[in-house]
């Protein structure tokens, strides 16, 4: 949702089948955990280039989704390392899969850095968000159903996507324990 709504959301174009490739970029935060890779393998329907981040062992996992660059969210240089790989390149947002911190700060630093324009949560509510922002920064937070998202997305893109292979469910679950095997670490 927080990448098509256009009212806190980034307000992108909907996926498409094939996708139609737009040149842009979006960063996506926690691209290993499930509903990152959700969100990776949605930007790229809608035909966004993906920069994401992922604890190190997830690395392979998110370019294999469709990631085009994957970061160590731990990196104490992630933030000039993205935007050295960006080269002068705008981000239209960043999207924040993970949020459980109170204060989004080093996401929003790379919101400022390689964005300079929005930056989406999709977890934290919108009290958390800080007071005092930079004006050059839109911040949200998507909560609620988009009916018009809902339907492009969900019900017309989503179950084609499946069909055809073009939306993985990922990460699989492990039978032998039962959990998600991506889900401990970013």
């Amino acid at each position: 949702m927080a990448l098509f709504v256009k009212e806190g959301g980034l307000g992108l174009l909907y996926p498409q089948l094939p996708p139609k490739r737009t040149g842009d970029i979006t960063a996506i935060w926690a691209g290993g955990l499930s509903f990152g890779s959700c969100a990776i393998q949605i930007a790229i329907a809608a035909g966004l280039d993906v920069i994401a981040t992922a604890s190190e062992r997830n690395h392979e996992y998110c370019k294999i989704i469709g990631a085009k660059w994957v970061f160590d969210y731990r990196s104490k240089t992630i933030i000039d390392d993205m935007a050295r790989t960006l080269d002068g390149r705008m981000c239209v947002g960043v999207l924040d899969a993970w949020s459980r911190d109170s204060f989004p700060g080093k996401r929003a630093e790379v919101a400022m850095k390689v964005s300079g324009r929005s930056f989406r949560q999709t977890v934290m509510p919108s009290v958390l968000l800080p007071k005092e922002i930079p004006k050059e920064l839109s911040l949200g937070y998507v909560s609620g159903v988009d009916d018009h998202v809902v339907s492009a997305v969900w019900r017309d893109w989503m179950p084609r996507a499946l069909a055809t292979g073009a939306l993985k469910g990922k990460p699989e679950l492990c039978p032998e324990s039962q959990i998600w095997p991506n889900e401990s670490a970013a």
